[in-house]
């Protein structure tokens, strides 16, 4: 799965969205989307504060 900025297909309106791409068996693009999904829902949950490792 790739993800690429808006921007870069569009017009100026195009800059607060992204495009994807994918290539997957269904599973995978599941996966795919749950992950970065996840991602999001923590850093919500921490306040928009993310701890550095």
């Amino acid at each position: 799965m790739a993800l690429t900025p808006g921007g870069d297909f569009g017009g100026a309106d195009m800059a607060s969205h992204v495009r994807l791409s994918h290539a997957a068996s269904r599973a995978g693009l599941v996966e795919g989307l749950t992950r970065p999904a996840a991602f999001v829902d923590s850093v919500r949950s921490a306040g928009g504060q993310r701890s550095r490792a």
